[in-house]
């Protein structure tokens, strides 16, 4: 009775770990419907075979890419290591693969190993593995933080990757945003209203430079004995964070804004919007604007002088000007303090964009804008 048990088991053990070896050979090989055939069998999809290689590290290293787009579909572990600490992605970059490289990072979300300028520099093609990585992972802030009402991320991304691969799908974002803030706007329709709604949806584009030095130092501070920490080439295309003094912070420094130009390019989506608000408010400015009224005759009233006049002084009216001034910055200082008791990045925006070109609300802007980079970094 035993033996009749034991028999059957071990036959399906025999037959599951023969499906699991299968599976490896499968995918080395890159016989597609095998690889289904098996996986459906009940055959374990992440199981390792010789120095830990699973059957989907085994497929990116033979560059099986319909393979691997099988078996990440089937549910294959990408974040699993081979005795040597390597992952799939790893052997995808390492063996120059895009395809897969793209198709293992949209599962994983961020590499498991460093990849930046230096680790790139001998490949054109990991060259563009680390800018697709830059690009995916400003394009999974922007999907997991679609609630925010700044555009801060999608300018920098527009700007960043205008025919980037989620470029489209950006575009959908921007066009959602703007539809609900076009309806609300014209359904308020108010003068304030439509000029707040140009003034937003036209900063867009705005930040984008591009660099005109044959090279240009990428700075760790605003300062050209600051260390360097790269470099950019003639004609590459930044996106400018802040600017401070002639200097522009971009997401991998400070460089030297007088070696670049500022290139204007409205966003596509945004434009239709921007042109139908811009028609509204020129109708509303034609249609409400008042008539100059008739002069009707009047007698001057005499105004009967005093003998003596007493001007104030120079030094009065000085004191007098200080004191303004103080006051108005105060008041200024009070709204930034209401602002900041509950931050919001719209807030911020406007705040700034209210008081930067008065000089003497200098420190006050310098302290929104502060708070607003924190917030952006944060988020």
């Amino acid at each position: 009775m035993k033996r009749e048990l034991i028999f059957p088991a071990t036959i399906a053990v025999f037959f599951f770990l023969t499906a699991c070896s299968n599976l490896y050979e499968a995918s080395v090989k890159g016989d597609s419907a095998r690889v289904i055939s098996i996986i459906d069998q009940g055959a374990d999809i992440d199981e390792k075979g010789g120095y830990g290689v699973t059957p989907l590290m085994a497929a990116v290293k033979e560059g099986r890419t319909n393979v691997v787009r099988i078996l990440l579909a089937k549910g294959a572990e990408p974040d699993l290591k081979d005795n040597f600490g390597k992952s799939a992605l790893w052997y995808a970059f390492a063996s120059d693969r895009f395809e897969i490289f793209k198709m293992i990072l949209e599962k994983v979300s961020r590499p498991d190993f460093v990849i930046d300028e230096k680790t790139t520099s001998s490949s054109k093609v990991r060259k563009e593995m680390y800018r697709l990585v830059q690009e995916y992972g400003l394009y999974s802030k922007i999907k997991y933080n679609q609630h925010t009402k700044s555009l801060k991320l999608y300018d920098l991304y527009m700007s960043s990757f205008p025919e980037g691969y989620y470029s489209k799908e950006i575009e959908s974002f921007v066009k959602k945003m703007i539809e609900a803030d076009y309806v609300e706007t014209e359904v308020k329709g108010s003068v304030l209203r439509l000029k707040g709604f140009i003034d937003k949806w036209s900063r867009l584009g705005k930040n984008k430079y591009r660099v005109e030095a044959s090279t240009l130092n990428i700075r760790v501070a605003k300062s050209s004995d600051a260390r360097k920490a790269g470099l950019y080439k003639k004609g590459d295309m930044i996106y400018a964070i802040d600017m401070q003094h002639g200097w522009i912070r971009t997401d991998r420094g400070w460089i030297s804004g007088q070696y670049t130009t500022r290139i204007h390019e409205q966003v596509p989506v945004v434009t239709p919007y921007l042109n139908k608000i811009k028609k509204r408010l020129s109708a509303m400015s034609q249609t409400h604007e008042p008539k100059p009224a008739a002069r009707a005759y009047r007698k001057k009233p005499k105004i009967r002088k005093s003998k003596t006049e007493i001007k104030p002084s120079v030094a009065t009216q000085a004191v007098q000007g200080n004191i303004k001034k103080d006051l108005d910055i105060d008041h200024v200082q009070n709204e930034l303090n209401r602002i900041l008791d509950a931050p919001d990045l719209e807030a911020l925006e406007f705040f700034i964009n209210k008081y930067k070109d008065d000089e003497k609300y200098l420190n006050v802007v310098m302290d929104a804008k502060k708070k607003y980079q924190k917030m952006i970094l944060d988020n």
